[in-house]
């Protein structure tokens, strides 16, 4: 810390600072991402079980009211 503020230049170099931070941003996502399909499919499941839910060939669900 010390010499970088003496310096004025860090570890890193501002691309090397930006090339991690997009990658960690990006895993992120991935997982995030991952999470939600998850959780919509385990959604679309429990649904199903619902009285009066149809599923098409396509995997639509619909109920009619």
């Amino acid at each position: 810390i010390q010499a970088g503020l003496s310096s004025g230049e860090g570890a890193l170099t501002q691309n090397q600072i930006m090339s991690v931070t997009n990658s960690y941003l990006q895993e992120l996502q991935e997982q995030r991402s991952n999470e939600n399909v998850e959780a919509g499919q385990a959604f679309l499941e429990e649904n199903l079980t619902k009285e009066g839910v149809q599923e098409t060939e396509s995997g639509l669900q619909y109920k009619v009211i």
